[in-house]
């Protein structure tokens, strides 16, 4: 055998290896793609491969991670491989989330259907998951919530559906905003219900009404 054909020879072996070699990469690859979308589609409360029929609202947190308020299965947190729910069950008030907003702190705050929930980073910073329930019953006269924000000045504010609540720090208290006209006031929809809040560049706060327009 000449010097030619030997080294034809070993080019031939080497790209045979290398070919080989990548494949199996590729196949590994594909394999713990396929497991970390089955750990993603196994838990209990997914129908159909869907995290929920109804998703009201999508939150990303500091850690890149998601979390999608459910219409009636409350919370539903997914770290990029898997997916946990929590709800009344897992000591979260409430099953309908309708609105998620984040404070200065980078706290999660969730307006529900049962009251308002703080998620604070400073007691979760084991990893585990724990949730401050301000419930309705103790704080906001049974209210239904639809809309949560925290402003500018360290504000959050909740809309209800008698109108909206805002939490200093300390304490949640009504706030009366200047409707346009009279309202009968209960704990669902009304023309008081404050759909959604949100702050302009001036720091002014504007809410959507359900039958009062902007204020």
């Amino acid at each position: 055998m000449n010097i030619t054909h030997l080294l034809s020879l070993i080019l031939l072996t080497l790209l045979t290896l290398n070919t080989s070699c990548s494949a199996q990469e590729h196949t590994k690859s594909s394999a713990e793609k396929q497991i970390s979308h089955q750990q993603f589609f196994n838990a209990e409360k997914l129908v159909d491969n869907q995290i929920a029929t109804y998703i009201r609202n999508i939150h990303e947190d500091k850690n890149e991670n998601l979390w999608f308020g459910t219409n009636g299965k409350g919370v539903a947190h997914f770290n990029d491989d898997s997916i946990t729910y929590f709800s009344n069950e897992e000591g979260f008030g409430g099953q309908q989330i309708t609105g998620m907003t984040e404070d200065a702190e980078r706290n999660i705050w969730f307006a529900t259907n049962q009251g308002v929930v703080k998620y604070d980073w400073s007691v979760n910073s084991n990893g585990t998951k724990s949730f401050t329930n301000f419930t309705s019953k103790e704080y906001f006269n049974n209210n239904h919530f639809w809309s949560i924000f925290s402003d500018s000045k360290r504000y959050v504010w909740a809309g209800a559906g008698n109108g909206v609540f805002r939490y200093n720090g300390n304490k949640w208290e009504s706030f009366e905003l200047p409707y346009a006209k009279d309202a009968t006031a209960t704990n669902l929809l009304t023309g008081v219900t404050v759909w959604s809040i949100s702050e302009d560049k001036a720091g002014n706060l504007w809410f959507g009404t359900s039958g009062n327009g902007a204020i």
